[in-house]
Formats: structure tokens, C-alpha cells, sequence
């Protein structure tokens, strides 16, 4: 082969190669871009919302917390009988005291969420005080007060009782001391007063002027006191239980823990007993039927010496005082 012909191979050789590697790219090239759209922008159909997930992830952390506070122990309360007071007087030997405790309280919260709540441990601070209750139960006829009425002499003119009633009259008064009527005076005090309602009031005048008969108190106080208790007779306590004084009842629960009486006479008669006994005498003065007073509450026998252990509102005192004057100025 000459120079010539060996030139003209390898030119021939060169060129080959060069179209084999053109082939290759154009291939690569096609197969890389087949799919594509020129100047178009792709777009993902699912986005992440990274944001929405970092909350919910947040509100789901759960957070604990210890809480802790003060509360109230309540007292038992125990009843005795006792056979040496009459049926149906009540006499509290100990007043009930709450008792005091620190609780400890765990908290947990998902997010603002409280989820979970639990005691997790507990300091008595100050036990409680038992309140301790006696009954009587030494039975005592209640005695007809209309028969006792008609054996009653009507004493002096009405002016003249009408005026002695009235110069007693007064808030700082002694309740141990008859106010002086005649049934009729009370029957002028009382009947027919558009408050009476359901004539709780009326009808039992004979029982509230019997009761300052037989065991000296002032009758009016008395009748005043069952007014201010029962509103005029109209409370659930006085018509469905005839306890006109709301007798026995607590602050806590009044309906269920007062007195159930077999009529209202029995009710009066009761409560003019206990007012006498335990709260308008001191102890050892001779009362009725040869007893002597207890004087469990004595604070003095008038209006603010009742209410200091009688009733828990500290006004007492001076709304049944109201209503004295009320019935003493329909003389």
C-alpha cells in the first residue's frame, strides 16, 4: 500500500468514529428530553404544609402541673337521747366544727385541653369537731289551750291593758314577762291580717296566748318569731312538717333536718318550752311544772340574748323585734 492509499484509510477510519459518536449523543439526548415540555413548569399535586403539622404536633404535647389548695372537712353530727328533757326538745351539747385540708391536685393538658385530673395527696390541717345533739324523750301531754282559756279572768279595761302592753314594749324588753293581754287582745292582733294566708296565724291564737299563760313568756315574741320563721306560715316547713319555727333545721339542709310535728299546737307549745328552758333563764332558776332551766344558751332574756345562739343571721333579732311592733300597733 502506498502513502497515499494509507491516508486515505485512516481519513475513512476518523469519519466512521465520528458518526458513531453522534449517533450515541443524539440518542442519549433523546431519551433524556422524550418526556419533557420545553418552557413548561411542573407541579407537585401533594404539598406538605409544614406549618399545620408543626401545630398539631404542638397542641398534641402533653403538659403536667401540681396544684394545690385548701378544703373544707365537714363535721359528723351525733344524736342522743335524753330521757330527763321533754319530747321533741332538742339541746346541742357540742357545736360541729368544719375541719381544714390541703389537698394536692395533678393536672395534665393536651395543648389548652385539661384531659386528666387526680388527687395526689391530701394534709389534714385541723380534724373536724363532732357536733353532738341530745333529744328528749320524756312524754308530755300538749294540753287543750281552749280549755285553759276558759279558766283565764279578763283583768282591767282594754285602754288600761292596751297601755301597761305597750310601755313594755322595746327592744332590750324582758320575754320572761306575760304581756298583759286578754285572748280578745290577741285575737285583735291577729285575726284577719291579709298576711295570714292560709289562717296559720289565727287559727292557733288560742295555743300562743295559752303558752305565755302556763310558762311565762310574752306570747306576741312568741307569734312574731313563728312569722318571721315560717313567713306567715307559708314555708314547705311549716305546711308540710307544722313547725312553724323552722325547729331543728340547719343552714346546710333545713327541710330535711327540721322537726315533723302532729300539729301546730304541739309545735308552739315545744318551742315556748325550749325559749324558756334553755335560752330566756339562767341555770337553775325554777320554771314550769317544778323544773329548772338548763340555760344552755342563756345570753340574757331578750332579743339579742336569743339571737346570740339561737339563729346564725346576726340581724335576727331585729326583724322579729319588727314584727312585734307590727302586731303591737294593731292594738
Amino acid at each position: 500500500m502506498n502513502k497515499f492509499e494509507k491516508s486515505a484509510v485512516l481519513i475513512s477510519i476518523v469519519v466512521i468514529l465520528i458518526s458513531i459518536i453522534m449517533l450515541i449523543t443524539n440518542h442519549i439526548f433523546a431519551s433524556n428530553g422524550a418526556s419533557r415540555v420545553p418552557n413548561q413548569v411542573e407541579k407537585n399535586l401533594n404539598v406538605i404544609d409544614i406549618t399545620s403539622i408543626l401545630n398539631e404536633n404542638k397542641s398534641k404535647v402533653q403538659k403536667q402541673y401540681i396544684y394545690t389548695d385548701e378544703q373544707d372537712i365537714a363535721f359528723n353530727t351525733v344524736h342522743r337521747d335524753n330521757n330527763t328533757m321533754t319530747k321533741d326538745e332538742i339541746n346541742v351539747v357540742q357545736k360541729g366544727q368544719k375541719g381544714k385540708e390541703q389537698i394536692s391536685i395533678k393536672k395534665t393538658y393536651e395543648g389548652d385541653t385539661l384531659i386528666k385530673q387526680e388527687t395526689i395527696a391530701n394534709n389534714v390541717i385541723q380534724a373536724p369537731v363532732d357536733e353532738i345533739i341530745e333529744t328528749g324523750t320524756l312524754d308530755i301531754p300538749i294540753i287543750n289551750a281552749q280549755d285553759d282559756i276558759n279558766d283565764q279572768p279578763i283583768s282591767g279595761s282594754y285602754t288600761d291593758r292596751k297601755a301597761s302592753a305597750l310601755s313594755r314594749l322595746g327592744f332590750d324588753m324582758d320575754l320572761r314577762q306575760k304581756s298583759g293581754l286578754a285572748f280578745e287582745d290577741f285575737k285583735k292582733i291577729a285575726s284577719n291580717d291579709i298576711n295570714d294566708k292560709n289562717h296559720v296565724i289565727a287559727d292557733n291564737l288560742e295555743t300562743f296566748y295559752f303558752t305565755e299563760q302556763r310558762y311565762n313568756i310574752n306570747g306576741i315574741f312568741l307569734m312574731a318569731v313563728a312569722i318571721h320563721e315560717s313567713g306567715w306560715g307559708t314555708s314547705s316547713i311549716a305546711q308540710d312538717k307544722k313547725n312553724l319555727f323552722g325547729y331543728g333545721a340547719y343552714d346546710s339542709d333545713p327541710y330535711n333536718s327540721s322537726f315533723t310535728f302532729e300539729s301546730y299546737a304541739e309545735g308552739i307549745q315545744v318551742m315556748a318550752r325550749v325559749f324558756v328552758k334553755y335560752y330566756l333563764n339562767p341555770q337553775g332558776t325554777l320554771i314550769f311544772d317544778e323544773q329548772t332551766a338548763a340555760g344552755s344558751f342563756y345570753n340574757g332574756p331578750n332579743l339579742a340574748g336569743i339571737n346570740t345562739r339561737y339563729a346564725s343571721d346576726p340581724q335576727w333579732a331585729a326583724k322579729v323585734f319588727t314584727i312585734m311592733q307590727y302586731l303591737y300597733g294593731k292594738l
